[in-house]
């Protein structure tokens, strides 16, 4: 190990690698400390200093008795680059997903179409539409679309229905080596639509939440655009993004 950082540091992001790369999924216990500090060549104190730091961010939990169990593959912010799927698991439920449909579009008129203008320049666009429950209930309507160009052909059983493999950001960035660094989004208040009333089990009319997200890469172009109607009560956290955004895009309309 290197010595420009606290031994400590270094045990906790060699541990969070682990946990991003699927090594550790959610509900699965961790090695011992002393199995850790056999590993890491470590005090056992310094395995319990990078434990205690996973803790506190939401990746993990302690139990008396029962060491140290995955809760999280992502850190628990509340905005729409993080895991839906994670956050559901972290609560101490579970998560599942349906998909709706998978459809090609080719806007009939670009310059009107409602999404990001670069997205609609790449030509056909593919749009994903999946229903989120928590616990068997609905919880939420999602629409991603996507350039077809950037991601090829998809399948149903690219979509899992269960476990930490159903989360969208996991399968674009995993199955199809998808990467952005930052989002902005817009949040409003609709009313439910038939559709949506009848797949989140709510009446017509009642009040959702809707938030669009739109995900950038390094060169500041749309990766990704996604809407999602969410019913109940929702919490909202804000958190900095690590990496900022051009400012040219940050208050960019969805079609300039």
């Amino acid at each position: 190990m290197q010595e420009t950082q606290p031994k400590y540091a270094l045990v906790y992001q060699r541990l969070r690698d682990k946990l991003t790369e699927g090594r550790f999924p959610v509900g699965s216990r961790l090695p011992t400390e002393e199995q850790m500090s056999s590993e890491f060549e470590v005090s056992r104190i310094t395995i319990r200093r990078a434990l205690e730091q996973l803790v506190s961010e939401g990746y993990v939990n302690r139990r008396q008795g029962s060491g140290y169990s995955v809760i999280a593959l992502s850190p628990p912010q509340q905005n729409c680059l993080s895991s839906f799927t994670d956050m559901v698991f972290r609560s101490g439920a579970t998560p599942t997903s349906r998909l709706l449909s998978i459809r090609e579009i080719v806007p009939a008129n670009p310059l009107t179409f409602p999404l990001p203008r670069d997205l609609v320049d790449h030509g056909p666009l593919l749009q994903i539409r999946r229903l989120r429950c928590i616990d068997d209930k609905p919880a939420m309507l999602v629409s991603t679309w996507l350039a077809k160009s950037e991601i090829g052909d998809v399948r149903p059983e690219d979509f899992p229905e269960t476990g930490t493999g159903q989360s969208i950001l996991r399968i674009l960035q995993e199955k199809f080596s998808l990467t952005w660094d930052a989002a902005c989004e817009e949040i409003s208040p609709i009313a439910a639509d038939s559709e949506a009333a009848q797949l989140l089990a709510i009446d017509v009319g009642m009040p959702i939440l809707k938030q669009a997200c739109i995900a950038f890469g390094k060169n500041g172009k749309t990766v990704f655009y996604e809407d999602l109607l969410r019913a109940g009560t929702i919490v909202f956290e804000s958190f900095a993004l690590r990496r900022q955004a051009p400012e040219s895009i940050m208050k960019r309309p969805l079609n300039d």
